[in-house]
């Protein structure tokens, strides 16, 4: 019976670590914006030094996005994907925090 319990309790202690949130790092504080009233334009990610990135993954990150909404990313532009919306870089979301 003790056995079961230390199993079971090992395989509780696992999930529960997997499962912590991990922080952002080498990461930059944005903002986003909702470019939707342009052709082709969905969410815009606006840097602190006001370039624009395109993301190609935010669904994976924000469920659903609000025009303003504070965050911290990582992200990657080193990707081969054309832009339809034309305002800023394509870049694939690594990492990202809402604050």
């Amino acid at each position: 019976m003790k056995v079961r319990f230390f199993v079971f309790l090992f395989f509780v202690t696992a999930l529960v670590s997997s499962c912590k949130k991990t922080e952002c790092t080498d990461s930059e504080k944005a903002t986003l914006k909702d470019y939707k009233g342009l052709d082709g334009c969905t969410w815009i990610i606006e840097l602190g030094n006001g370039e624009r990135l395109e993301p190609v993954n935010l669904e994976d990150f924000v469920g659903s996005p609000v025009e303003g909404m504070k965050i911290k990313l990582s992200y990657n532009i080193d990707i081969e994907m054309a832009s339809i919306c034309l305002v800023g870089k394509v870049a694939q979301i690594i990492c990202l925090e809402k604050l």
